[in-house]
């Protein structure tokens, strides 16, 4: 993703000399990426990326999107990263796609079902970190400064009659 959270992201990982991707399905600009492709380009570019860090949000042209399809495609070194929403990710997959050499490895901070049951698989299965759905945890008070920005500039641009920045399109889940 190349909202927010991609955006902060990238800037974090630009330092260390990081060729970056952002995938966004609308063209938008950002200092921190190399390139932004479109969501339909995401699988050719994925079969080179070395790390794929996704923060996708959960709608239902996203629901599972990373599957054994996907991660057939990448490279046998790849680390898959998800902190965006559970629901993007089929966990059986997953782990069929590290224990059979897929993939090296994985980080997950959100499942498809929250907490991860005690028995799941992913538990015992080699190369994989999780945490329980904090990854944002320290980052919240620029979270919040960003909230309260959105929502100054809104009530400055509703008093204008001015469009507002960031309405939810119900038909697009966002």
């Amino acid at each position: 993703g190349a909202g927010g959270i991609g955006q902060e992201i990238a800037r974090l990982c630009k330092p260390f000399g990081l060729e970056i991707t952002g995938v966004d399905p609308k063209p938008i600009k950002s200092k921190y990426f190399d390139k932004i492709i479109e969501p339909d380009k995401l699988i050719n570019t994925a079969k080179t990326s070395d790390i794929i860090v996704t923060t996708v949000m959960h709608t239902p042209e996203t629901h599972f999107m990373f599957d054994l399809n996907f991660f057939k495609n990448l490279k046998s070194n790849s680390i898959f990263i998800n902190i965006g929403r559970g629901k993007t990710t089929v966990l059986n997959d997953l782990v069929y796609a590290i224990k059979n050499n897929l993939i090296s490895g994985a980080g997950l901070d959100v499942f498809e079902e929250e907490p991860l049951p005690a028995n799941h698989e992913l538990w015992r299965t080699p190369g994989v970190i999780i945490t329980p759905h904090v990854a944002l945890m320290d980052s919240d008070e620029v979270i919040t400064n960003r909230r309260y920005e959105i929502l100054k500039q809104n009530i400055k641009l509703f008093q204008e009659d001015k469009p507002l920045h960031n309405i939810v399109d119900k038909e697009k889940w966002y």
